[in-house]
C-alpha cells in the first residue's frame, strides 16, 4: 500500500499521484474502458490521487465516468484539477469566467466540491493574477473547492497570495 501525506490539516494524499495529461489522448489513442480499468487499479494499490486539468481534453470526463463506474473506489478519490484560463484570456478574466470554468470541472467530474484546484496563471506580468486567485477563494468558501494550490507559481507568489487569502491557498512549485 502507498503511503500518505497530509497537505493542509486533514487533508492526506497518497504519496504517489496518478497523473493524467497523458490521457488527453495527445500522444496515441485512449481506450477509456482500459484507462478506467487501469484507474481501478491504481486505487486498489493505494494510489488514491489523481491529477488533471481543465485543460486536458476529455480527461476531467474519463475520471468522471470511472467515479460513476468504480463508485465504491471513487469515495477513497481525491481528484487534483487545475483552473488554466486560456493565455489569451488573461486580461479578461473576471468573476464570471472563473465560476464558469469551476462549474465545468464540478459538472465533468461528477463531484459537488472539487478536493484542490491548482491554479495556473501562464504570465504574472499579466495583471489580475491575484484577482483571480481570490475568486477562487470565493468559491472556496462557497463549498465549491475544499483546497487551492498554485502550478508553475513559486512559493513567492503563494506567501504573497496565501496571507491575501486568508490563508486557504497552498503553496506550490
Amino acid at each position: 500500500m502507498i503511503s500518505r501525506i497530509s497537505l493542509s490539516g486533514d487533508y492526506a494524499i497518497s504519496r504517489v499521484i496518478k497523473g493524467g495529461w497523458h490521457l488527453a489522448g495527445d500522444h496515441g489513442p485512449i481506450d477509456p474502458e482500459q484507462a478506467r480499468a487501469d484507474m481501478a487499479a491504481f486505487v486498489e494499490a493505494g494510489i488514491t490521487t489523481f491529477d488533471c486539468a481543465d485543460i486536458y481534453t476529455g480527461v476531467e470526463q474519463l475520471i468522471g465516468s470511472f467515479r460513476q463506474a468504480y463508485p465504491a473506489l471513487a469515495k477513497r478519490l481525491q481528484i487534483h484539477t487545475k483552473f488554466v484560463p486560456d493565455l489569451s484570456d488573461l486580461r479578461v478574466v473576471d468573476r464570471e469566467h472563473v465560476e464558469l470554468i469551476i462549474d465545468r470541472s464540478l459538472k465533468r467530474l461528477g463531484m459537488e466540491q472539487l478536493d484542490l484546484v491548482q491554479f495556473h496563471w501562464w504570465d504574472f506580468t499579466v495583471p489580475r493574477y491575484l484577482e483571480t486567485a481570490f475568486e477562487l477563494d470565493r468559491l472556496r468558501r462557497a463549498g465549491k473547492i475544499a483546497h487551492i494550490g498554485l502550478a508553475a507559481a513559486g512559493t513567492g507568489r503563494g506567501r504573497h497570495t496565501d496571507h491575501r487569502a486568508s490563508g486557504s491557498i497552498l503553496a506550490g512549485g
